[in-house]
């Protein structure tokens, strides 16, 4: 009987900390925040500026039960100007990437994420050099479980499906690179309150294989990253 009472204790623990239908959540990773301004200056005048703006925020929201549908929006922008404010040289980047999530039981999902990025080099006469279109999909599978009252765990393995082509600006394809990478992580929350988490995803990343210049190049290389980030809850 006591065995009974702990497992549906931790049953109800879990889905505490489930989204519950109706709720937002945006998220972001600290490395997605970054707004950066460098002045180099020679005998007390300025010969350069650097500047950098780079927002990443994602938005998610608990349509019932079992769907959850986000979408990640990004911005990059960066430029040095001259001592007179003139730009010497840009690049500008968008990404735009829609996910659905669907339960498959009370702590075990699957994810879709499918993105679409635009990344461009722009002159001093503010004419476009080149730009790069690049297409992720990336399936995820997932569990979802409470480690405590405060802390949720959601183990998850996923693929990567990415693919990019170069443009030079009369548009015309110059270069092209598909790829594809096995990742396997854990995504911690921890509640500090209940419209508030900070979020640590270790990861391990796997490249199999890449494809460059229509030549098929079989490559393996493993990295591991940890990724720092937080989440509002309303």
């Amino acid at each position: 009987m006591g065995e009974v009472f702990r497992l549906a204790a931790s049953r109800a623990q879990a889905q505490e900390f489930s989204p519950q239908v109706g709720e937002w959540e945006l998220r972001t990773r600290l490395t997605d925040l970054n707004i950066n301004h460098v002045t180099d200056t020679v005998d007390g005048e300025t010969t350069n500026v650097e500047r950098r703006l780079n927002i990443r925020l994602e938005a998610r929201h608990q349509l019932n039960e079992q769907v959850n549908v986000g979408l990640f929006v990004g911005y990059f922008g960066e430029g040095d100007t001259d001592a007179n404010g003139d730009y010497t040289n840009r690049t500008r980047s968008w990404s735009l990437v829609p996910r659905v999530e669907y339960m498959l039981s009370d702590s075990l999902g699957a994810a879709l994420s499918v993105g679409l990025s635009r990344g461009a080099n722009i002159d001093d006469d503010a004419n476009l050099v080149n730009y790069r279109l690049h297409f992720t999909a990336v399936p995820r599978v997932f569990y979802r479980t409470a480690l405590n009252d405060k802390v949720r765990l959601e183990p998850y393995g996923e693929v990567e499906f990415y693919t990019y082509k170069d443009y030079d600006a009369d548009g015309s394809e110059y270069n092209e690179n598909s790829q594809y990478a096995l990742m396997a992580g854990v995504e911690s929350r921890y509640y500090i309150a209940p419209n508030f988490s900070v979020n640590f995803i270790p990861r391990v990343i796997l490249l199999n294989r890449e494809t460059h210049l229509d030549d098929d190049v079989a490559r393996r290389s493993t990295r591991f990253n940890l990724v720092a980030g937080f989440s509002l809850y309303f």
